[in-house]
């Protein structure tokens, strides 16, 4: 792995920003996706939509079976809840001697995925790039984790084996979202490039956002106060650390899953890190911008979780709390991302709004040569 500092001097080195025809952030984020070797990821003609859904970090897939199959399948599409609840518009059922449904699909990132799939009755199998997956299965419709599996992107196929009568509700491909590629107020594809669009998206390519030195912090949210959830209570003991209002949050001798809403005030980029106490790895995920174990120790702890950046609004924050886990509070860092601080981490001081093309012919050379 390349050494961050080294990073640092290679963006250093770039030379200044520069007036010249004017670049729109489209042409960015199509030259930014070939680059990034990406393109495999997109249908043949793509839109402005399959660019950003790309860049955007969000890396799981479900795929409705009702609506993923193909027209030549000898499958029926049913409606009724008498097996449980379905997801979709319906669910699919195998007929009376065992039938075979094809799901194919465009799957935008390469990498490690976990296969799972929503089905009734046992011997369900998938099959797919090579390998086949067998879901156990019950009379009533169940989420069955199937294991793990490499993936290209690309158009890929899933072929479901179905046994008489049974029945596939979804499919699902889960893997942590990568770095979310991004201006702060989200792309604009019609608007002139900037020099801060051109940075930001820069350092977050390379994960250097982290490195913007940290500007204001709002008042630290107190999880006993957010959050709400059978098996947990609030704690004001002492022996683990004292509290930071005096109270916290503590699950019991189950593990407990918690939802959060995480305002953000305004769009900028922000070090998240929360203070608990858990012997076990507590999982914290935030959808389409990171999902993260940390392990905090038995005492009160302080610990980063991440860093981002996002526009104004509130975050859906999911946490998976072991048993005997607490929560004292949440904390957004509010990072210095203002463009002068943009422009210098990137290597792009000085010069005027508009973005010389071969300023990023040379950023696109040194993404390739650093991402590949």
């Amino acid at each position: 792995m390349i050494c961050r500092w080294l990073l640092f001097l290679l963006l250093c080195s770039l030379p200044s920003v520069a007036s010249a025809a004017e670049l729109t952030q489209r042409d960015w984020m199509v030259q930014l996706i070939d680059s990034l070797g990406r393109s495999f990821g997109l249908p043949d003609e793509p839109e402005d939509e399959d660019y950003i859904r790309l860049l955007s970090g969000d890396r799981s897939l479900r795929l409705e079976a009702e609506a993923s199959r193909q027209p030549t399948d000898r499958v029926a599409i049913k409606h009724f809840t008498n097996y449980g609840n379905y997801s979709g518009d319906g669910w699919v059922s195998g007929l009376r001697e065992p039938t075979e449904l094809n799901i194919r699909f465009l799957l935008r990132n390469a990498g490690a995925y976990r296969l799972a799939v929503a089905s009734r009755l046992p011997g369900i199998k998938l099959r797919l790039a090579g390998r086949e997956f067998t879901a156990e299965g019950n009379d009533q419709f169940a989420r069955y984790e199937l294991g793990e599996i490499d993936l290209p992107a690309g158009a890929t196929e899933i072929v479901v084996d179905l046994p008489p009568q049974a029945g596939i509700d979804y499919v699902e491909l889960l893997a942590s979202p990568g770095p979310a590629i991004a201006p702060l107020g989200g792309w604009q594809p019609d608007q002139p490039l900037t020099a801060e669009d051109l940075a930001l998206t820069v350092l977050q390519v390379l994960d250097l956002q982290a490195f913007l030195p940290a500007g204001t912090s709002g008042k630290p949210l107190e999880a006993e106060t957010l959050a709400t959830a059978n098996g947990v209570q609030q704690v004001r003991n002492l022996h683990l650390g004292a509290p930071s209002a005096g109270a916290w949050l503590r699950a019991g001798n189950q593990p407990v899953k918690l939802q959060i809403p995480l305002p953000v005030d305004r769009s900028a980029c922000y070090r998240f890190q929360v203070r608990g106490s858990s012997l076990q790895p507590v999982e914290f995920s935030i959808p389409q911008i990171l999902s993260q174990q940390i392990s905090f120790g038995e005492a009160l702890t302080t610990k980063l979780v991440g860093s981002f950046c996002v526009e104004k609004r509130t975050l859906d924050l999911q946490v998976n709390l072991p048993a005997w886990a607490g929560l004292d509070f949440f904390e957004l860092v509010e990072l210095d991302s203002s463009r002068s601080r943009l422009l210098k981490l990137a290597g792009l001081n000085g010069g005027t709004v508009l973005i010389d093309a071969a300023l990023v012919n040379e950023l696109l050379k040194l993404i390739s040569s650093l991402t590949y």
